[in-house]
């Protein structure tokens, strides 16, 4: 089994008080800063508030399912 780690990257909008970019895995999308608290925690709004961004590292397994026909 391996396992990789997926980055997580929130970031603001220039020029919104409400709204975060949210990036992983090379896609990216613009959630308002209720649905990041929900989704990553008040950890997360307190990184965006005093640093201006917010990365997590989540551990992914890669595991591929047992092969059947053994």
């Amino acid at each position: 089994m391996s396992h990789l780690l997926d980055l997580v990257t929130c970031r603001w909008v220039p020029g919104t008080l409400d709204r975060v970019r949210v990036s992983s895995r090379g896609q990216a999308e613009v959630l308002d800063i209720g649905e990041v608290e929900r989704r990553f925690g008040r950890a997360a709004l307190e990184a965006l508030y005093l640093k201006g961004h917010f990365t997590r590292r989540d551990d992914v397994s890669n595991e591929f399912p047992p092969d059947i026909r053994e």
